[in-house]
């Protein structure tokens, strides 16, 4: 069913009719294509609209009047109005299904391009964006991976003095809202590190995730890089530390229905530093500035988001506590900054984790962490080993 359920639709739309004043009807979807399809058929809830003409009100990904459409009587001519990017295109067709064909050829074809420029505006208003502007779009969740990956790295020197690669894997569950709409996620990471030299280490993180929204699904596996370098070590007598990180990598991420994703490559850096109070308790300050670019991808048709231009600055703070000898607290507060234009400017997040140590070096952990950004929210539940 192309038009159907409002709750937890990606895509929602105003239905009314000058022929019929007062008559409106309000409709969900999460496919780009099938709802203006839906539209020019009259389908569902929309058979009361049968041979007058119909305006079309589009709500894209929470941005309310992405596209306006307006479809004759006999649903064999429409036109299509972009507010956010100018477009305005007439089509004639001889019946209806000729006028579906004609739209969908445009949006994947000649029109692609006025598409991918729509979903740019939109990633600047959306709370909910995916591939940029929101706590849940590909730039923010490849900046937190990478910010986590040297963090880790920083903070668990103490485990890593082998010679030896250590590695960790991570799964993640996580519930997410935002206004209206909402879904799940599912979410795997492995991550390795090699040491390079006493001072220096090379650190690697894969992370794919698969995430709801309404019936749509979104994909993504992305890379993160980073080569760490300590300025200052801490010795027996000395309670400082820090160290700096050059870090760069890329993330693939789409949801064929929606229409949106793309992929983004990234560069940047981060800085640690950590100071131990006593035996027990350490706290550490990290910042991070990542820019970002797309990488031009053209799938099912559609061409996707390449003209992605963000940096994000992110600040986080750390404690760890050391409860006993093999169990450790470590709790976390991170800011986010988008620095170009985004539909959430600014989000936070904050969690803790219980560490195990286990035998022969390895560690256990669980983690739960709250991801807060004006109407968005997300809390995740993480389980890690570590060896």
């Amino acid at each position: 069913m192309l038009l159907g359920e409002l709750e937890g639709s990606g895509i929602k739309v105003n239905v009314s009719s000058q022929s019929l004043p007062g008559a409106v009807v309000t409709v969900g979807s999460d496919d780009l294509v099938g709802i203006i399809n839906g539209l020019i058929e009259r389908e569902n809830e929309l058979s009361k609209f049968e041979n007058v003409a119909i305006s079309a009100n589009v709500q894209y990904l929470g941005v309310s009047d992405s596209i306006i459409i307006d479809i004759a009587p006999n649903g064999r001519s429409a036109e299509i109005y972009v507010p956010l990017t100018g477009l305005r295109k007439r089509f004639e067709g001889g019946s209806v299904s000729k006028l579906q064909t004609m739209v969908e050829d445009y949006l994947k074809n000649e029109g692609s391009a006025e598409v991918a420029r729509l979903r740019k505006e939109v990633n600047r208003r959306s709370q909910y964006g995916i591939t940029d502007g929101s706590p849940s779009s590909s730039t923010a969740l490849l900046a937190g991976t990478l910010l986590k990956m040297s963090g880790d790295a920083f903070r668990n020197q103490d485990a890593m003095q082998g010679d030896g690669p250590r590695s960790q894997i991570d799964f993640e569950y996580a519930d997410w809202s935002a206004s209206d709409v909402g879904g799940e996620v599912f979410f795997l990471r492995a991550r390795r590190w090699w040491k390079v030299s006493d001072r220096s280490r090379l650190l690697v993180s894969l992370p794919i995730e698969y995430r709801t929204l309404g019936a749509a699904t979104i994909y993504s596996g992305s890379l993160g890089l980073g080569y760490q370098f300590d300025l200052k070590q801490r010795l027996e007598e000395q309670r400082w530390r820090a160290s700096v990180t050059p870090v760069g990598g890329a993330i693939f991420r789409g949801s064929e229905k929606l229409g949106a994703g793309g992929g983004l490559m990234s560069f940047g850096g981060n800085a640690h530093v950590a100071f131990k109070a006593n035996a027990c308790n350490e706290l550490s300050l990290g910042l991070q500035a990542v820019v970002y670019d797309g990488i031009p991808i053209r799938y099912e048709g559609f061409d996707l988001d390449s003209e992605v231009e963000q940096t994000i600055a992110q600040a986080s703070l750390t404690w760890d506590c050391q409860i006993s000898s093999d169990l450790q607290l470590r709790t976390f507060l991170t800011g986010t900054d988008f620095l170009e234009d985004a539909g959430v400017s600014q989000f936070g997040s904050c969690g803790f984790s219980l560490q195990k140590r286990l035998p022969e070096g390895s560690e256990a952990a669980i983690s739960v962490s709250l991801q807060k950004g004006e109407t968005f929210e997300e809390v995740s539940y993480r389980v890690s080993y570590f060896w």
